[in-house]
């Protein structure tokens, strides 16, 4: 086992790249949480979506600097390849969505 720190940080940005797969899900096939998105958190879904990538992205290249087995080094740069896909599919509809409406 790596040190609590370590762990701790495992378990953050884990639980952020699932709660933005979630989010990402939500926020293409409810109606709901894009209203709820829009109405109470000001905000677009997928501006939420690509915040959270985002953010579990650069935890998890801090992660790696800071790992000290390999284990650790693979499970973050899976989660730093996941956040990119992520990040790519977010940011494609969320550009393109506005393009398009925009005509």
């Amino acid at each position: 086992m790596g040190n609590k720190s370590t762990l701790i940080n495992l378990k953050l940005t884990f639980a952020l790249f699932t709660l933005s797969v979630l989010s990402l899900g939500a926020a293409s096939f409810s109606k709901s949480f894009h209203d709820f998105s829009l109405d109470y958190l000001k905000l677009h879904p997928l501006i939420l979506v690509i915040a959270l990538s985002v953010l579990s992205f650069f935890l998890s290249i801090v992660a790696i600097f800071k790992s000290k087995m390999k284990r650790g080094v693979i499970v973050h740069l899976s989660l730093i390849v996941g956040n990119l896909c992520i990040l790519m599919l977010s940011s494609f509809i969320f550009l393109f969505g506005h393009a398009i409406d925009s005509l």
